[in-house]
């Protein structure tokens, strides 16, 4: 394969920028947004518009909530690691998928049937399967391996897996969803089971566009994520130390599912996670091994 032919071409990106302005970023867990300040000493102002001689600033932002992150097992673990310690090779092939969360007829139903009797479940506090407006239920996992198509993948071919999850207009109204700010909306996430599967086939390297692989609020179990790296606890040594979880990717519309080279594309900081900078170069013929 020619490196050089193929780094010529243009890459798709899969990232979000943390922007200066405050609507243009994604947002999980209720996360502070990004903040950019100047330096400032008694005598000197790093800002050219208030005086300054040269723009120097301080940024302050969180990975995980932010934007585009890859992490490590250090994420779980009680111990530190960083992510830099990771051995990533600098393109692997990767495989996208997609599949669309719709509303589910019988929750739809259930739903549909809350709001018609609202005060009497308030006043039963709960009934089977359902709870109050005032105590929002997790929404469905994606618990099914049908439900997403693993059919169609050559796991022998690849070491990286992206799952994009697309909402459909129904579901993103019916649950107050937009693509950008999650804090408090419960969305999709992965199940064990199924990351377990995805390990199975040889899957190192899972990125997605959901903030996160677990549920926003699990009580902070994160069992997706110890699947992921084989971890039993948060002092198990991981079975998987070199593989990582990008999340919050911001994925095209207009890119199709296929294969696709990959580079992660991280930042240079020591932590369990770091901005990162995925994009995907096609896969064609004369570039493939």
């Amino acid at each position: 394969m020619d490196i050089s032919k193929l780094l010529m071409q243009k890459p798709i990106p899969l990232y979000t920028v943390v922007s200066r302005e405050k609507d243009k970023n994604p947002n999980c867990y209720f996360i502070d947004q990004p903040q950019f300040e100047p330096y400032k000493s008694d005598t000197f102002i790093a800002n050219v518009a208030q005086g300054g001689s040269v723009n120097c600033e301080y940024i302050r932002f969180c990975a995980h909530g932010n934007g585009t992150h890859t992490e490590c097992f250090g994420h779980v673990s009680k111990q530190f690691y960083s992510v830099q310690n990771v051995k990533i090779p600098f393109l692997m092939l990767a495989q996208m998928v997609t599949a669309t969360v719709d509303i589910n007829p019988i929750e739809q139903e259930a739903q549909e049937f809350m709001r018609e009797h609202q005060q009497t479940l308030n006043a039963l506090g709960k009934l089977v399967g359902l709870e109050s407006e005032k105590k929002k239920s997790q929404k469905k996992p994606l618990y099914s391996l049908e439900e997403l198509p693993f059919h169609t993948i050559d796991f022998s071919r690849i070491t990286a897996l992206i799952i994009r999850i697309n909402f459909s207009l129904e579901f993103m109204v019916q649950n107050n969803l937009d693509r950008k700010n999650f804090s408090g909306k419960n969305p999709p996430f992965f199940t064990p089971s199924l990351i377990r599967y995805l390990k199975s086939k040889g899957i190192q390297h899972l990125l997605t566009n959901l903030p996160s692989i677990d549920p926003e609020n699990d009580n902070g179990k994160l069992e997706a994520h110890l699947a992921f790296w084989g971890m039993e606890n948060r002092e198990s040594i991981p079975l998987y130390p070199n593989d990582t979880i990008t999340e919050f990717c911001s994925i095209p519309d207009h890119v199709k599912d296929g294969l696709y080279w990959l580079h992660l594309g991280l930042s240079p900081f020591e932590s369990d996670a770091v901005p990162s900078m995925p994009v995907l170069f096609p896969v064609s013929d004369k570039n493939i091994i």
